[in-house]
């Protein structure tokens, strides 16, 4: 994968995180596709008919809920939340005769204290509703949201989201969240309590891995319905440019049981007409039901800045739709770029104003975008970790970068650097961005220059680092360079060189590949077999490994490399 640089990152967790590079690229577009909820009819356990997971008509529930979330890149702490309230779910008879369950939530104090004052009590007033039905296997059918009034304050969709998200932990047997869908253990373990383990993510985009590290969920329930939901999970998703580790937990409890006459007299009201249909993804990031056109206008600057100026203050979601808004608008009129840029220079004490400015500019790319980085760059001299971030921003984004820029980034990768890091980081962008560069005169300078910081490299550390660089590039003219190192004695090494051969054509490197499935060390296997992954996602036959990829199906010696190659296999086949 391409290495990038700590603290680069502009995060967002309530739709997981948009990291800098990425923008609006494979892994926003990831998450822009809402997928329905899963039935359950090959799950281990299957609710019983008899027990309700949903109140009657003549009940309203009455629940506690908490949620954490957490995300971290390369150890470092992206975004860290929590919030806590109650959750309120009855039941509606719709105008055709169907009865759904309808479920709002209220902040507590300790979470309203985290919005501003002035929307503190449009926060408590403002009540988004969600709609749902479960069937009677428990599976969560269909979900509708309730449609924003005309006078919402962008809270309205903030709660809901978080609503929508609560509602899918309810129903549990639901097999679709933010990241999309997946496949699920299910273990009863009592008579009213069922455990649920998520083991595997279907990414609909090879860009995207989505990777349980761990996950466990338990519902409970009792004569009256749902008693607690009860979760926590790790999940490792991104790129190859990125992987963010997304740490989640929650607590859903029931708190009491009311007779309906004791809820909201709005509830009454509500009826089908009061609702869009939605998937639960689709609601989560704020999208309009599937087959309807969205149509967006490109902000202006003067309503661009005031939100550029407050970011510590908006929401999370409103940051990410600042962030998106601001790359749209930087593309339809070039003119704001010197505005963002001469606005990052006068706030140099804004980090997360330079963080989502610099993911902008990297995500917009060009002339002008490039040439304002390298200014921003030069005038941020006497802070290293901010030069670094326009280092790594130059690294993930999925834009050509001009040879001009090239220069100026090869220039750092070969000087002395001013910091730990430096030279390391601007290695990576050159090998990224040899990737995409189609000139054969400036490929060679930069091949060059890649090939010279390998040899001269002192260290084993430095060494397996500009393996990882010449790997960003999928280049075979390297691999007289890295040939040297498939062999090497030191297993780091001989797995940095294994991992580099990913991007380049199978003709040129299956034998390597093939011999490293073979080696003593699993590291170095993993590394073969990761490799292996990204040929065939890059659309490459991967017909040369299939033997191997058996035989490490059946007997290698790691379970994780086992499970691995039987997938692989299993879709080479198919």
């Amino acid at each position: 994968m391409k290495k990038l640089g700590v603290g680069l990152t502009f995060g967002i967790l309530t739709m997981a995180a948009v990291t800098i590079g990425i923008g609006s690229g494979p892994m926003a577009q990831h998450f822009q596709n809402g997928r329905k909820p899963a039935s359950i009819s090959n799950a281990t356990p299957e609710v019983p008919e008899s027990t309700r997971l949903a109140p009657s008509l003549n009940e309203e529930h009455l629940y506690s809920f908490q949620r954490k979330l957490e995300a971290r890149i390369q150890g470092e702490a992206l975004l860290e939340v929590q919030y806590s309230g109650s959750l309120k779910i009855s039941a509606l008879k719709t105008q055709s005769g169907e009865t759904r369950s309808v479920a709002r939530l209220e902040f507590d104090p300790q979470t309203l204290e985290k919005f501003e004052p002035e929307l503190r009590e449009r926060a408590r007033l403002e009540s988004p509703a969600v709609a749902f039905v479960i069937n009677k296997n428990g599976s969560l059918s269909e979900i509708k949201t309730l449609i924003a009034p005309k006078n919402a304050s962008r809270l309205f969709e903030e709660k809901k989201n978080i609503l929508v998200d609560l509602v899918a932990q309810y129903a549990f047997f639901s097999q679709t969240d933010t990241l999309g869908d997946y496949d699920a253990l299910f273990t009863k373990i009592g008579s009213n309590r069922v455990r649920k383990e998520k083991t595997s993510y279907h990414p609909n985009r090879t860009e995207i891995r989505n990777r349980v590290i761990s996950s466990q969920h338990e519902i409970s329930w009792n004569i009256r319905g749902v008693e607690t939901v009860i979760g926590q999970e790790t999940i490792e998703s991104g790129n190859e440019s990125m992987r963010m580790l997304q740490t989640s937990s929650y607590v859903i409890r029931e708190q009491a049981v009311r007779p309906s006459v004791a809820q909201d007299q709005a509830l009454a009201q509500l009826n089908e007409a009061d609702f869009e249909s939605t998937t639960i993804a689709q609601a989560i990031i704020d999208r309009k039901p599937a087959g309807q056109k969205i149509t967006r206008k490109t902000w202006a600057w003067n309503e661009l800045l005031p939100r550029l100026q407050a970011l510590s203050k908006i929401s999370s979601s409103e940051k990410m739709k600042t962030f998106y808004e601001l790359i749209r608008s930087l593309s339809k009129s070039p003119a704001l770029v010197a505005k963002l840029e001469a606005l990052l220079r006068a706030n140099p004490k804004d980090e997360a104003l330079f963080k989502l400015g610099v993911g902008a500019l990297a995500s917009v790319g060009g002339i002008a975008a490039e040439r304002s980085l390298k200014r921003i760059y030069e005038a941020s001299s006497a802070e290293p970790e901010k030069q670094r971030m326009i280092l790594t921003a130059f690294t993930a984004t999925d834009a050509p970068i001009t040879s001009e820029t090239q220069d100026f980034i090869k220039n750092i990768a070969i000087e002395p650097a001013p910091a730990p890091g430096f030279n390391e980081s601007a290695a990576y962008a050159l090998g990224a961005s040899l990737k995409k560069e189609q000139d054969a005169v400036q490929r060679q300078d930069l091949e060059k220059t890649l090939i010279d910081l390998l040899a001269q490299s002192k260290t084993n550390y430095e060494k397996a680092t500009y393996l990882d660089a010449i790997g960003n590039s999928g280049d075979p003219s390297f691999l007289p360079q890295v040939r040297d190192y498939l062999n090497s004695e030191n297993t780091v090494l001989r797995e940095k060189a294994v991992f580099s051969l990913r991007w380049m054509p199978i003709t040129n490197v299956s034998t390597y590949l093939n011999q490293a499935l073979d080696d003593p060390q699993a590291a170095v296997r993993r590394s073969a077999v990761q490799a292996i992954r990204y040929q065939k996602d890059a659309g490459q036959n991967i017909e040369a490994y299939q033997d191997k990829i058996g035989v490490c199906a059946r007997q290698d010696a790691s379970p994780e490399l086992r499970r691995q190659c039987t997938k692989m296999q299993t879709g080479a086949e198919t």
